[in-house]
């Protein structure tokens, strides 16, 4: 089996952990994978927002990205200036988890990205999302301190 085989059953496996969990499908940063998480909308049609599936699927996103030839995250925390530029349906939930999770972020210095270029369209819906984040309930908005932690080991 070449390198290649063994990075494309990994990443195979990985897709299949998030559908057989009902997670979203993963994001990338940088060429890095990582976890993304639900808009505080999908997470009220919830009767328990995930956890440990978190750890499960960056402990495989992890294996794949120590094996490539990526940035790590520390890289993009230092980096005075990093741009994400991005937006469409497909990007919304990796864009959320990023800007969710630097709002956790003690120093926001060391955040991952520090300016956002997006799309109307998209720059809606994160708007959104925020406002729904705001006024969402205690234990929706105590899952996201909890766990945006954990999505990039920070």
């Amino acid at each position: 089996m070449t390198h290649l085989d063994w990075a494309a059953d990994k990443y195979r496996k990985a897709i299949e952990f998030t559908r057989e969990r009902k997670l979203k499908h993963f994001g990338d940063a940088a060429n890095r994978l990582f976890p993304v998480v639900p808009l505080p909308s999908e997470l009220r049609k919830t009767p328990r927002p995930p956890g440990a599936d978190y750890d499960k699927l960056r402990q495989k996103l992890d294996e794949l990205n120590n094996h490539a030839i990526v940035m790590e995250w520390e890289h993009l925390r230092k980096t005075p200036s990093v741009w994400a530029i991005a937006g469409g349906r497909l990007k919304l939930h990796a864009l959320w988890t990023l800007l969710i999770c630097r709002r956790y972020e003690r120093d926001k210095s060391r955040s991952l990205i520090k300016e956002l270029s997006v799309d109307l369209r998209t720059a809606q819906s994160l708007e959104s999302a925020l406002n729904d984040f705001e006024n969402a309930s205690n234990i929706i908005q105590s899952w996201y301190a909890e766990i945006c932690p954990r999505i990039f080991g920070s």
